[in-house]
């Protein structure tokens, strides 16, 4: 997948008006290149990222270089208020070397214990990868099926991934496991009923003349 860009001069509070015309301001950089000040369009770019997400290699074509080069979303920074991008990092790599990146997890399958009742609870939902970009997967599928009792779990270790790929989080975390669905206590407050003997009578002294 192609992502375009072009050159930014502009810097500082000044981004405010690409903003405003519809573009995000970004910065390239990587292993011994020097950093480059870029401009997405806001459309593209965010099609594009629904589609990809982080872990994904992209084509990089810069506007007036004849160059391309390869990339990964490497950051995104959001507006707090509005929720829309405002600034975008791209890591350029090179493809014969490894680099480590955090990658989605994928479940799949039906879990026994969980159509009886119980929960998935997932404790993790990306591992991290050391891995060449050209073998770089989108995720890690994980099979729950497996599942079949309470506190059955599934552990790093217990992933199987291709043989150049390593998997650099610590193999004893949990990534997921069962756990029993606990009932919800139903507090039932009876409402309370006011009689004539629980009314205490007050004696309020009268006023002198």
């Amino acid at each position: 997948m192609i992502l375009e860009a072009q050159t930014r001069e502009i810097t500082g509070k000044a981004v405010k008006a690409l903003r405003e015309q519809g573009f995000i301001p970004a910065v390239l950089y990587g292993q011994n290149i020097s950093n480059s000040n870029l401009l997405l369009d806001y459309q593209s770019f965010q099609k594009i990222y629904k589609q990809i997400g982080e872990s994904t290699i992209l084509e990089l074509k810069i506007e007036n270089d004849n160059t391309p080069k390869n990339i990964l979303i490497h950051d995104i920074t959001f507006d707090q208020i509005t929720g829309k991008i405002k600034h975008v990092d791209l890591y350029q790599v090179k493809m014969d070397k490894k680099i480590k990146i955090k990658v989605p997890i994928e479940f799949v399958g039906e879990s026994l214990a969980v159509k009886e009742g119980n929960i998935l609870v997932k404790n993790l939902h990306e591992i991290e990868l050391e891995v060449l970009p050209s073998n770089l997967p989108k995720s890690i599928i994980v099979d729950i099926s497996n599942l079949n009792m309470i506190h059955d779990k599934i552990l790093i270790a217990d992933l199987s991934v291709l043989k150049n790929i390593k998997i650099v989080t610590e193999p004893s975390m949990v990534v997921a496991i069962i756990e029993e669905l606990r009932a919800k206590e139903i507090i039932s407050e009876k409402p309370v009923e006011t009689t004539l003997a629980d009314i205490k009578t007050v004696a309020v002294p009268l006023a002198r003349g």
